[in-house]
């Protein structure tokens, strides 16, 4: 989701209301400036999407975006944005590569031109062949973003506090999207699976006996319903009525 968003913005800034998305933004990045902020709320490669045009909220202000594709923190930030045909988890891993070797911080900006989150990953009804795909590549998933993560926070010799959230899981459930947060639960299993390979990585000073990992939800949304006279097996989706208001 946005990284101007309830979660994670809470963490790392204060504001009397989670809808002031442009203050969020710019005191997040100008002010508290974490050592790495990755999410979604990406304006338009020209920054289009403003929050005064009407029928859309942006999640950054055209400033804070301009000025960071300019390079005008590029002394203390390496900057990452989706691109039309880039792969966003190599860009997003390389400029973690980059920011270790620099010494510097990670801001990757990703999301769709037309709302602030990803796209979901897409399950594919298939009985027998479980498949999860990705709707793009431009995008990094949600493990390679949180692989970043770790890769510069772990430069931190006192340790580091990573807050990392599948939130499209969410909005998938506010929707009675059960496709879709079938396939956010898919992309919340493997970023945890990464997170469990990182700590269990040979030759360095992190492991069980001095991390703590902690999985949990969020909050129940939606009315998401299963028929119980069905019987589905591994890759088979159950049948996905049209939302009723």
């Amino acid at each position: 989701v946005p990284f101007t968003h309830a979660t994670p913005a809470a963490h790392v800034s204060h504001n009397k209301s989670r809808n002031n998305y442009f203050a969020i933004g710019t005191e997040l990045l100008t002010v508290v400036k974490p050592e790495v902020v990755i999410g979604g709320g990406h304006p338009g490669s020209d920054c289009t999407n403003d929050r005064n045009l009407p029928g859309y909220d942006g999640y950054i202000s055209c400033s804070d975006y301009s000025a960071f594709k300019a390079g005008n923190y590029s002394s203390e930030y390496v900057f990452v944005e989706r691109a039309a045909g880039l792969d966003g988890g190599l860009s997003l891993l390389q400029g973690a590569q980059q920011a270790v070797a620099g010494g510097k911080k990670l801001f990757g900006l990703f999301g769709m031109e037309t709302a602030g989150n990803f796209e979901s990953p897409e399950p594919n009804d298939l009985p027998g062949t479980p498949l999860v795909s990705l709707a793009t590549r431009e995008n990094p998933t949600f493990a390679e973003a949180t692989q970043a993560a770790l890769k510069v926070l772990s430069q931190d010799p006192d340790g580091f506090f990573l807050m990392s959230e599948q939130g499209d899981i969410d909005w998938a459930n506010h929707d009675n999207d059960y496709r879709a947060m079938v396939g956010c639960v898919a992309d919340l299993d493997e970023a945890v699976r990464a997170a469990m390979a990182f700590v269990d990585r040979p030759g360095d000073a992190v492991d069980w006996t001095n991390t703590v990992l902690l999985v949990t939800a969020d909050h129940a949304t939606g009315g998401l319903l299963l028929d119980l006279g069905t019987t589905l097996g591994p890759g088979d989706l159950p049948r996905q009525d049209a939302r009723v208001e």
